[in-house]
C-alpha cells in the first residue's frame, strides 16, 4: 500500500493509493496526533510506503518522525527535480511542490484524454492559478490570498470589520450589510481574478486550455467559474503518487 501525504498550511491530506489511482482520501488536523493515530490504526492492515510532502515543512518533519518511530517505509518528496515535469520558469527551486504535482496529475491525465494544455487552479490557505503549455511544461502563475487569508487581513488591518467567513448559498451583489458586503468583495476578488487570468493566458497556448479546480475552497469558487471548469479534489495527491512511481524506476 501506497499512503500519500501533502502536509498543508490548514490541513493534512492522507490519500491510499494502489499504483493506478488514489483509491481513498482523508483530511486529517494538522497538530492533532491523536487524529494521526486513530487514522493509522484504521489503514494498519498491509505492509505500508509513506511518500510526503507539502508547503509545511515543519509539520512535514514532525510526522515523518512520528511515522519513523513506528517503523514505517518513508520517503520525502522536497525537490523539484525528483519530480517527473518540465519547469519553465527562472527560478524552478522556488515553486511551490503542491504546484508542480498538479501540473503532473494532468500531464498524467493526458495519457487517457486530452487534457493540455490546462489551467489548474488550487484554493487553499492561497490561491494559485497556474499553466500547463501545449508541450506538458508547468509554465508558471499567480498566487492569490485565499478567502480566509483575505478575512483576517481586513479584519487586523482596520479598525472595525469583523472576521467572516465565507459559504454557499454565494453573498449577495450588492451586499446589503458589513458581513455581506465583505463576503461578496472577498468572492469577487477571487473570481475576478481567475477570470481575468485565465485571458491572460489564452495567447499563450494553441488551443483553448482546459480548466481544473482541486483544495479546500475549490467547491465555494467552482459555480463562478467557466461551465467547462473541472471539480479535482485528488489532483495535488494524483500527482504525488505519479511523482512517487516515476522517482522510482
Amino acid at each position: 500500500m501506497i499512503i500519500v501525504v501533502d502536509v498543508g498550511n490548514s490541513r493534512m491530506k492522507w490519500g491510499r493509493c494502489n499504483l493506478q489511482k488514489v483509491e481513498e482520501v482523508v483530511h486529517i488536523p494538522l497538530e492533532q496526533v491523536e487524529s494521526w493515530e486513530r487514522q493509522f490504526a484504521t489503514w494498519n492492515h498491509a505492509p505500508r510506503r509513506w511518500i510526503l510532502s507539502g508547503s509545511n515543512p515543519p509539520l512535514q518533519s514532525q510526522l515523518q518522525a512520528w511515522l519513523e518511530k513506528r517503523h514505517e517505509r518513508v520517503r520525502v518528496i522536497d525537490r523539484h527535480q525528483q519530480i517527473p515535469i518540465e519547469v519553465a520558469v527562472e527560478k524552478p527551486e522556488q515553486v511551490g511542490l503542491d504546484r508542480l504535482f498538479d501540473a503532473v496529475a494532468v500531464v498524467h491525465r493526458h495519457q487517457r484524454e486530452k487534457a493540455i494544455p490546462a489551467i489548474l487552479i488550487d484554493a487553499g490557505s492561497a490561491v494559485t492559478v497556474d499553466l500547463v503549455d501545449d508541450r506538458g511544461a508547468f509554465r508558471g502563475g499567480a498566487i492569490l490570498p485565499g478567502v480566509r487569508l483575505q478575512s483576517q487581513a481586513l479584519h487586523e488591518y482596520t479598525a472595525k470589520l469583523p472576521r467572516v467567513d465565507l459559504r454557499r448559498p454565494l453573498p449577495p451583489v450588492p451586499g446589503t450589510s458589513t458581513l455581506t458586503a465583505i463576503r461578496s468583495g472577498i468572492y469577487a476578488s477571487l473570481v475576478g481574478g481567475i477570470h481575468w487570468l485565465c485571458q491572460q493566458y489564452r495567447p499563450i497556448v494553441a488551443e483553448a486550455p482546459r480548466i481544473f479546480i482541486t483544495g479546500g475552497d475549490a467547491e465555494l469558487l467552482r459555480p463562478a467559474l467557466p461551465d467547462h471548469a473541472t471539480l479535482w479534489p485528488d489532483m495535488t495527491l494524483e500527482g504525488l503518487r505519479v511523482a512517487s512511481l516515476a522517482s522510482d524506476t
